[in-house]
């Protein structure tokens, strides 16, 4: 590494070491990334890191979309989606509990103990965390989950006990039928019950990106009506942009950034630059 680099990343470091997030303390800070893999090239795990010894109370939840249709390959079984959500069916889903709340969970886990934090891998099935019923809208979706209910004692008593829940993307319904659900969705709902001061989507992009390509510093819902309608928000994005509107009548601020980007979560919620896309009501 040449000296003007290393200099470059000592001031890096150090701006970011003295960043000031005393606003988030004792509140929390819900943070949705993607699988262990997805999430490999960024600097997310020291951020969160970071936030625990401010103070700040951190619940992730995370996906695995990418590892789950690895898995679904290797089985012969084809994947396919509507409106950015994995139709479901029996074979799926077995697939998709063993990939989100077995391998990528405890991978995830296992990445924070690395870095001496104490963290607990749960799915929205555990002590009756998320309660779904099957989702209609779209229809044939198979055995994706809508949430109904959101209870949030587990996360209270572990993040009492100083522990960082990671929540895996899997929730039974009031028979203990087991349903895939939408980690974004996951995020969202879990955030707007806890009375989160922030929700932070951890992606693959930039934010929310306009027709020419580039970030949109914000999103209301008029314009993420508008951005639908033109086809700029499509795929997976547009669950994504649902989420991330949802629960702003009870969420402080929610945005999407760019997981690649070197401690953005530290940027986003307290630097003077704010790299991503912030949703508001207007």
């Amino acid at each position: 590494m040449t000296a003007a680099r290393t200099a470059g990343t000592q001031t890096e470091s150090a701006a970011i070491a003295a960043t000031d997030l005393s606003g988030y303390r004792g509140k929390f800070v819900v943070i949705k990334i993607g699988g262990s893999d997805e999430a490999a090239s960024a600097s997310i795990f020291e951020d969160i890191v970071r936030l625990r010894t401010e103070g700040v109370k951190v619940v992730v939840v995370h996906g695995g979309g990418k590892a789950l249709s690895h898995w679904l390959k290797l089985a012969g079984h084809q994947t396919r989606f509507v409106d950015g959500l994995r139709v479901t069916d029996a074979e799926t889903l077995e697939v998709a509990v063993m990939v989100f709340a077995g391998k990528v969970n405890k991978e995830i886990v296992s990445r924070f103990a690395s870095l001496g934090l104490r963290a607990v891998g749960i799915s929205g099935a555990d002590g009756g965390l998320v309660l779904v019923e099957p989702e209609t809208h779209p229809p044939g979706l198979g055995l994706v989950g809508r949430i109904v209910a959101v209870k949030t004692l587990l996360l209270d008593r572990l993040v009492e006990s100083e522990m960082v829940p990671v929540v895996a993307p899997i929730a039974a319904d009031r028979n203990g039928q087991m349903y895939n659900v939408n980690a974004d969705t996951v995020a969202s709902e879990i955030a707007a019950a806890l009375g989160a001061a922030s929700l932070v989507f951890v992606t693959d992009v930039r934010g929310v990106l306009d027709a020419s390509g580039e970030p949109i510093d914000k999103v209301t819902p008029r314009i993420a009506r508008q951005l639908r309608h033109e086809g700029t928000i499509s795929g997976g994005m547009i669950p994504k942009v649902e989420a991330a509107l949802a629960p702003l009548g009870d969420v402080g601020e929610t945005h999407v950034v760019d997981g690649s980007m070197p401690h953005v979560l530290i940027d986003q919620l307290g630097g003077p630059s704010r790299p991503g896309t912030r949703f508001a009501l207007r």
